[in-house]
């Protein structure tokens, strides 16, 4: 076997390792929030129905849908909870890879993915997911509807981005612009039947799902976004939102000089990328109490697409910019575990 060969058949596997060790073995105990949320799983598989106590009317503790229900299930099935969230979590770092794979530059595209998902496990959102938190799940989905809107396979930008909403109802501060600014794009995609039709179907869901929480918990969107919220900009969160722009000076850099080697419709899918998923969002975020952002885990989408802008702008003659970038990252928020 040549030495190319056995690096595309072993660097994914040590990759993979690393990840299981990391999930299962280095956290035992997940965190307090997680608990609450896992207390809500088991008595849905137990109860079905969504409440912490059983005994006691129906209080919203519950943000994450989805995760709460997917959880419920594997609990179901003889899972512990804690467990299936580490697979689910597994599940979604192996999703992100094969999306990475297929928008990697298609040399050494084995080496490369795992290059990047070696950077992505030093993400301190890693200590986030590995303490029970859906921040993989969420984030795999929202990865994936922005790999609908770049291949321009709209029906699937919509379902995997209404996914995102149910994982986690913030979710609807980056599908939202997404899809708006996808449109206004591409407005042909009205045109099209099958894509309004997916368009239609999907605001139903979300919009009946919004409701339903309405009905429920008497709260449209969920309670920790109450708490969270302040009438005015808050000055630690505009600062924590201001640094996470200033330090991607590295992409900026690095956009710089690959812009230049790509076509015009992929300059135009990243700038809209960046309004959706990350100017939005951290305007959005920059109105919160961010006191809980543990690990970045609200941040993690963001940095998400920070690499997946890198990997789109992919060029050799900034390829050293490229991985320095993606290491300086995983090097700071590692060092800021727990600091904001």
């Amino acid at each position: 076997m040549t030495t190319g060969r056995f690096q595309d058949f072993a660097l994914p596997l040590l990759v993979l390792a690393a990840a299981i060790a990391g999930l299962f073995f280095w956290v035992d105990t997940p965190a307090e929030a997680a608990l609450v949320l896992y207390r809500y799983s088991e008595n849905l598989a137990h109860y079905f129905t969504i409440v912490y106590n059983p005994a006691t009317e129906q209080v919203e503790g519950a943000p994450d849908f989805l995760w709460m229900v997917t959880l419920a299930v594997f609990y179901g099935l003889g899972i512990p909870i804690f467990t299936a969230a580490h697979l689910l979590s597994l599940a979604s770092l192996i999703g992100m890879r094969i999306i990475f794979y297929k928008l990697a530059p298609s040399t050494n595209r084995t080496r490369f993915t795992c290059g990047i998902m070696t950077a992505l496990l030093l993400l301190a959102p890693f200590w986030s997911a590995a303490s029970g938190f859906s921040t993989y799940y969420f984030g795999f989905w929202l990865l994936h509807s922005a790999y609908g809107f770049i291949r321009n396979h709209a029906s699937l930008m919509l379902w995997a981005g209404l996914t995102a909403c149910l994982v986690r109802p913030g979710g609807l501060i980056f599908i939202a612009p997404l899809v708006l600014l996808a449109f206004a794009q591409q407005p042909v995609l009205l045109n099209n039947r099958r894509y309004t039709l997916s368009l239609l179907a999907c605001t139903a869901l979300g919009t009946g799902y919004f409701l339903w929480r309405w009905q429920h918990f008497h709260l449209f969107i969920p309670l920790a976004f109450y708490i969270k919220s302040a009438s005015a900009f808050v000055l630690p969160s505009l600062m924590s939102e201001a640094y996470l722009i200033a330090l991607n000076f590295f992409i900026l850099f690095y956009l710089s000089q690959a812009r230049r080697h790509q076509p015009p419709v992929i300059q135009r899918k990243a700038i809209t990328l960046m309004a959706a998923y990350v100017i939005a969002p951290l305007l959005f975020y920059a109105t919160m109490d961010m006191s809980q952002n543990n690990d970045f885990r609200y941040h993690f989408p963001i940095l998400l697409t920070f690499m997946l802008l890198a990997v789109l702008f992919y060029a050799p003659v900034a390829a050293k910019a490229f991985w320095l970038y993606l290491y300086l990252w995983g090097l700071y928020t590692l060092s800021h575990k727990h600091k904001i």
